[in-house]
């Protein structure tokens, strides 16, 4: 009977108790008198009680232990969410060009990184590529261009040439053979003129006229 008890009390519903209790049940095992043997028992009883406290106090320490470092995964994934949502937004963000309108410098479906916050502090210059958002009645449409012409620049076309301020532009860029014709005009202020390289598929300032500087949301910095 004590040993039944001993081993309820050591190993409970489980197969193996904790190492203190198996201890005293094989010690138990080499008890001769029933004094000896209820002696047993009782300090048996004592010794398991206090192993399943200690093992049950742990249990506690690490289920907190882990939900602790839940806790922190979590904190610290909403916060890595939160700060690449902001540099998507506000710093750089990756972009795909949809259009044949920038070939061959920018092929259709290039992967573009996009500079967000330069634009805010070191302006734009001649020969920037930029990423656009244009207002249509269907919502705004993203592309990609490059910048012929700032605030004041007189534009205008000859002999399929760009003519900048009555001077011919040099655009190593273009593909061999193209032409150009448009209208004239000077670049209002806080506005810039875009054009596509692929001049012959692309719709640009010629079509939309000079786009607002706001409308521009990114400066290329890489693409492949």
């Amino acid at each position: 009977m004590a040993r039944r008890v001993l081993t309820l009390v050591v190993r409970g519903r489980g197969a193996q108790g904790g190492v203190w209790g198996e201890a005293v049940l094989r010690e138990f095992d080499e008890t001769v008198t029933t004094w000896q043997a209820l002696r047993w028992a009782a300090g048996g009883i004592r010794v398991a009680m206090r192993e399943r406290r200690r093992r049950a106090a742990d249990a506690r320490r690490a289920g907190a232990r882990w939900r602790r470092v839940s806790r922190r995964i979590v904190i610290g994934s909403a916060t890595a969410a939160a700060v690449l949502a902001v540099l998507n937004q506000f710093v750089v963000t990756i972009a795909y060009e949809p259009s044949a309108g920038m070939q061959p410098t920018l092929r259709a479906g290039s992967r573009i990184i996009v500079d967000r916050i330069s634009l805010h502090f070191g302006g734009l210059s001649r020969g920037d590529l930029v990423q656009i958002s244009l207002p249509t009645p269907a919502g705004r449409i993203s592309a990609f261009k490059r910048v012929v012409g700032l605030p004041g620049d007189q534009i205008s076309c000859r002999d399929g040439f760009l003519i900048r301020n009555g001077v011919r532009v040099d655009e190593p860029y273009l593909p061999a053979g193209s032409t150009i014709d448009c209208r004239a005009l000077t670049v209002p202020a806080h506005e810039v003129y875009v054009l596509g390289d692929n001049r012959a598929a692309s719709a640009d300032s010629r079509i939309w006229g000079p786009v607002a500087e706001r409308d521009i949301t990114g400066r290329v910095l890489v693409f492949s």
